[in-house]
């Protein structure tokens, strides 16, 4: 297989995260037979804020849900209203002050992949896989790198993990002004523009 068919099928299973999410699991789209849905109560998507150059904390947008079709076309959504920080007063502030959660209030992960290429893997077996990921945030979309690595977990699943952090920059996304604001609010020297994601998503079959 070659190296763009590994990246394509990377991306199918891995970021064809959904479609019209909602705080509820049971919100998120199915797809249709031949496609993918994403199992979101055993999937996590996760961000680091790195404060003063020194002290990491890691967040997590616990609202996810998303599809990849028969064809391979994926969409993915991603909740930026439900962001968990673990300190209220901080998510309320990164609703309001950094995504503007009531003009933005999704991300979104879009690419077509190879649908027989995912179909293809046996099951136990994983790869390595290198391809772009195009991001729709706060109204801005950018390409990014990513390194993955595509799992088939059993005859209906398919896991897909960061092996290496999607970096996300907020100035490339109009968010340098609300990091700023962030920074102000909560009086600290630096909150670093640039953001490490990891993910790890569990893909259902659909219509089995």
């Amino acid at each position: 297989m070659t190296r763009s068919r590994h990246s394509r099928l990377l991306l199918a299973a891995g970021f064809a995260s959904a479609a019209l999410i909602g705080h509820a699991a049971d919100a998120t789209p199915k797809a249709a037979a031949g496609g993918w849905t994403l199992a979101a109560t055993d999937s996590r998507l996760a961000f680091v804020s790195i404060k003063n150059d020194a002290v990491g904390e890691v967040h997590r947008f616990p609202a996810l849900g998303g599809t990849v079709d028969a064809s391979g076309r994926l969409a993915l959504e991603i909740a930026l209203d439900a962001v968990e920080t673990g300190v209220p007063i901080r998510n309320e502030r990164m609703r309001t002050m950094l995504f503007d959660t009531a003009a933005h209030p999704t991300a979104k992960v879009s690419a077509q992949v190879d649908a027989a290429a995912v179909r293809a893997l046996p099951v136990g077996a994983s790869l390595s896989v290198a391809t772009p990921v195009t991001l729709s945030l706060h109204g801005l979309s950018g390409e990014l790198p990513g390194e993955f690595r595509i799992t088939h977990v059993s005859a209906q699943q398919w896991r897909v993990s960061t092996e290496a952090p999607l970096i996300v920059n907020a100035a490339t996304f109009g968010l340098g002004e609300g990091v700023e604001a962030l920074r102000n609010v909560a009086k600290l020297q630096a909150i670093s523009a640039a953001v490490p994601v990891t993910a790890s998503l569990l893909f259902d079959l659909s219509g089995r």
